[in-house]
């Protein structure tokens, strides 16, 4: 009976990871990038900053070195000067899923940046923490998972 049992598993199992692979053919960046003639969410507006034009959140281009400090993100963020605006700050863990999302389905426009890796992100009343969204393994289309990390680089947002 143990034997059948496991043997009926491994079947299900194999199914299952099948279909799984089957149903992700179709990537999601295929189906759901700019029609053409449709307006990008993200339009570079000059000086290393780019405008999402949904939310109207401005987002700096480049990004800072690997810091491993909540307080030296943060401080990163509230002293930066690009554009001629000083009122940067770090991300909300939401405002950086949202980033990302938009360059997964190819919204970015002509917006540039090196979206891969860990950001410091921080959400009201917490302390600030690097992570990045990431796919688990079993999944497929926009299901990403916050994976923290022990550091991360500052791309900051205003307002």
């Amino acid at each position: 009976m143990t034997r059948l049992f496991y043997k009926a598993f491994l079947f299900l199992y194999s199914c299952s990871l099948i279909f799984a692979v089957a149903g992700c053919r179709q990537a999601p960046s295929t189906t759901l990038a700019n029609p053409k003639g449709s307006v990008p969410r993200l339009e570079k507006i000059g000086n290393n900053i780019c405008r999402d034009n949904l939310s109207g959140l401005m987002w700096q281009t480049g990004r800072s070195r690997k810091i491993n400090d909540g307080q030296r993100a943060e401080q990163y963020a509230a002293n930066l000067k690009t554009g001629g605006f000083d009122d940067w700050r770090l991300p909300t863990q939401g405002e950086f899923y949202t980033l990302h999302i938009l360059f997964f389905l190819k919204k970015n426009g002509e917006c540039r940046m090196k979206y891969k890796g860990s950001y410091w992100s921080k959400n009201p009343g917490l302390p600030p923490r690097p992570g990045r969204w990431a796919s688990p393994y079993y999944t497929c289309g926009l299901n990403f998972d916050f994976e923290e990390t022990n550091s991360g680089f500052v791309r900051a947002v205003r307002p």
